[in-house]
């Protein structure tokens, strides 16, 4: 029995009358259906079978009002769009006929078309068939299996690492590819399915892949970072220098691990060693010459220790300290040739901390970590240790009056050691805890305390005077004439005092934690700590001029009045920095690794 045709789509009645004649119009003299073939799906699965409708008409233009199509519990139709649509003469209109077997064996339907011409029927031959599973394992191939003679494969199975697609979910071996870049990984699956994954959690690395500058063996070619990236500096000795390859890409060698490189320019030997394109030609004191050349024509260049080469009559000889030992937070010190910026890093075992040159080839260290004095000659490049102390040696110096040494010590105590072997000779009792001392003309010492927030002035027979003043203080004051100011790292303050009357003359709170302070001329030069920079006081109010940033907490400062030029320690960036006092114009940067402290070594 024929389905009725649902009221949307009907527009005409099986047979429609001529407007004018009132005679019957035959539909098929107006168009004309032609249905698919035979349809054949499985049971339970559909397929799709073309139809189509043609205008035969030679003058009118057909409306397709909607198709109807009997039995719909057992078919679908599919028509793309919605209706009503114009048929022009001689034009045709193409859909599907989706047909899903419900059983096996054939069914009978009708296709049916509606038109202002008139109604057209065709029939459909729609045939259910058995289930195809060659491989028994429950599934066919319309069912989902996508190897029906692999009963190891199927929508039901678990994926392997075989280079299979063992569940049929069109991806081949998925579970094993975590990164999803179309390359299984090497740990988990045969090698046999090379080429494998070498790094199954990173997208961007598989076989094949162009190698990256990443720290990674991009192309899991089992070498890392075969790739070749110039250095930015390829002038002089860097010609050729790659640059190296980490986690975070590319980055510039380690220069300092080419021979006859220098960070900055000392040699002049007619090589471009600093590699900037220029072969010695550097001006290391900014004064406008050229340090490789003789400018004074004394016999002696810059580099040799004329710290002024348009004075004939000053040689190295009136240039004072020719070397600046570093101490350092780190197993050993640093020596800085004045003239050159030449940095040699020298090895002792121990952090060097705090230390003083008692000639330019003997220096002694306090070793706070295991309460040794170490001595360092620097002819025989060697170290020796003396007696170990109760409790930590704070600082040392050498008192050129007596010849001895001046240990301060953690518990308040100062003692005088023997310069040569260090051993014991007599003690002085402080009050505090010393940290660090200056040394008067006089050759008295104002020694800061961290405990009481008392300034403690002493000499070798004992303390003199004990200054109260409003802050601790770590650093070593700075004095001039008779002004000693203190740094107080804590409060964040300056503190004067006027070493005559013993009383504070200025207290200057500051925004920075001053932690050590030098008299530069009539300025004073303040490192900051851990506000990574220097200041620059005018000396007569101790008002901040300037603050200058750095790019890491400052530590040691030392003036050099003989090339006017200010030397800082910069802990936190490697670096010892060097300034022009008049301009503050900054003149080199010197890696020094965990740089602490400033000790020129005095001339010979």
């Amino acid at each position: 029995m024929r389905r009725a045709i649902p009221p949307l789509l009907l527009l005409a009645a099986a047979a429609v009358t001529g407007a004018c004649t009132g005679q019957e119009i035959d539909p098929n003299d107006y168009f004309e259906l032609i249905p698919p073939g035979r349809i054949e799906a499985e049971v339970a699965t559909s397929t799709t079978s073309p139809a189509t409708v043609r205008n035969i008409h030679a003058e009118h233009e057909l409306i397709i009002a909607g198709i109807a199509f009997d039995p719909a519990d057992e078919t679908h139709l599919n028509w793309f769009g919605e209706g009503p649509w114009e048929l022009p003469a001689g034009q045709e209109k193409r859909f599907d006929v989706w047909f899903r077997a419900s059983e096996e064996g054939p069914f009978q339907a009708t296709l049916t078309v509606e038109t202002d011409a008139g109604e057209l029927t065709v029939p459909l031959d729609l045939v259910g068939l058995p289930p195809v599973d060659n491989d028994q394992d429950g599934y066919s191939v319309a069912l989902g299996d996508c190897d029906d003679d692999n009963p190891d494969v199927n929508p039901d199975a678990v994926e392997i690492c075989d280079g299979i697609d063992n569940d049929c979910d069109e991806d081949v071996d998925g579970p094993f590819d975590k990164d999803k870049d179309g390359f299984v990984d090497d740990e988990l699956c045969p090698e046999d399915l090379a080429p494998l994954d070498c790094n199954d959690n990173d997208g961007t690395t598989y076989p094949g892949r162009e190698e990256e500058c990443d720290g990674s063996d991009s192309d899991c070619n089992g070498v890392v970072d075969d790739i070749d990236i110039p250095a930015d500096l390829q002038d002089g000795v860097c010609e050729g220098a790659l640059k190296r390859c980490t986690s975070g890409g590319p980055v510039e060698p380690n220069y300092a691990a080419i021979e006859g490189y220098e960070q900055l320019e000392f040699s002049c030997d007619a090589i471009d060693n600093d590699c900037d394109g220029v072969v010695d030609a550097f001006d290391r004191l900014g004064d406008g010459t050229d340090d490789c050349v003789d400018d004074d024509g004394d016999g002696e260049r810059e580099v040799d220790g004329d710290c002024d080469d348009l004075d004939k009559e000053k040689t190295s000889s009136d240039c004072g300290p020719a070397t600046l030992l570093v101490t350092r937070n780190d197993d050993g010190f640093a020596k800085i040739d004045l003239n050159s910026g030449k940095v040699e890093l020298v090895d002792i075992g121990v952090r060097s901390y705090h230390g003083v040159a008692v000639s330019p080839t003997v220096a002694w260290f306090a070793a706070r970590d295991d309460g040794y004095l170490y001595r360092y000659d620097f002819d025989a490049e060697e170290t020796l240790f003396t007696t170990r102390f109760d409790v930590a040696p704070v600082s040392v110096e050498y008192d050129p009056p007596s010849g001895d040494l001046l240990v301060l010590l953690a518990d308040g105590n100062m003692q005088r050691r023997n310069e040569s072997d260090g051993n014991y000779r007599s003690e002085i009792a402080l009050t505090g805890s010393p940290t660090a001392w200056t040394r008067a003309p006089d050759g008295t010492l104002w020694i800061c305390t961290s405990g009481d927030g008392n300034l403690v002035h002493a000499s070798l027979g004992g303390v003199l005077d004990v200054v109260e003043i409003t802050t601790a203080c770590y650093g070593p004051p700075a004095l001039k004439d008779t002004r000693l100011v203190v740094p107080g790292l804590d409060d964040s303050v300056l503190i004067e005092i006027d070493t005559t009357t013993l009383e504070e003359t200025i207290a200057r709170g500051t925004d920075k934690r001053p932690v050590r302070a030098a008299w530069v001329s009539s300025d004073l030069w303040v490192t900051t700590s851990v506000n990574a920079t220097v200041d620059v006081y005018d000396g007569s109010n101790l008002l901040r001029d300037e603050s200058i940033p750095l790019d890491g907490q400052t530590q040691g400062i030392w003036y050099d009045p003989s090339r006017e030029v200010v030397w800082v320690a910069v802990f936190g960036a490697d670096e010892v920095v060097a300034f022009d006092r008049r301009s503050r114009k900054m003149l080199s940067r010197l890696p020094v690794p965990d740089p602490i402290y400033l000790f020129p070594l005095p001339p010979e």
